[in-house]
């Protein structure tokens, strides 16, 4: 929490210049995260609030809550069922926005985050569950079109380096509402 809290007032300091011409916006969409070791992908609800500065700076905050748990198999004697879902994530990002052209805007982000699963297992009858919760440092890039001044639909790509091998590849998409 102390690397979020720092990533934060970093970020706020870069940014509260421009309070003048800032604005606040908000989307609520579905997000697809792949963590390459084990063969499922796991869904989530995401919802974000953001506060754009200027033209091309925003900070972020990010939040999900998992859908979907998936169980594989493990090849093992005896056989061993492993079940994982995604109880819950939160971020904080800087953005960067490209305009293209008055409906389009591009964005590269970083910021950092923590995700927290539910994990469990069958083997030979015996069950096991317990709840794991991951900090990483994130970044992605995404696109925005606008359908109207306030309305836009959100496409974007952000890798989780989640301490030691684990990372997760994370697509979502999401409907846009700019509030002022």
């Amino acid at each position: 929490m102390l690397k979020l809290s720092l990533v934060l007032a970093a970020a706020t300091c870069v940014v509260v210049p421009e309070v003048a011409g800032a604005q606040i916006y908000g989307s609520i969409g579905y997000a697809q995260s792949d963590f390459g070791f084990f063969p499922e992908e796991l869904g989530a609800v995401q919802g974000r609030v953001g506060w754009k500065a200027n033209r091309f700076l925003a900070l972020e905050g990010e939040g999900a809550i998992g859908l979907n748990k998936e169980t594989f198999d493990v090849p093992t004697v005896p056989p061993m069922s492993i079940t994982n879902k995604i109880d819950n994530q939160l971020a904080a990002y800087v953005v960067g926005v490209v305009p293209v052209t008055g409906k389009i805007d591009l964005f590269g982000r970083a910021g950092y985050g923590r995700t927290e699963m539910k994990r469990g297992g069958n083997q030979n009858g015996q069950t096991y569950s317990y709840t794991t919760s991951d900090e990483s440092w994130n970044y992605g890039v995404g696109g925005e079109y606008r359908l109207t001044d306030k309305d836009g639909v959100r496409l974007d790509w952000t890798r989780h380096e989640f301490d030691g091998p684990l990372r997760a590849d994370q697509w979502s998409i999401s409907y846009q509402r700019r509030f002022r």
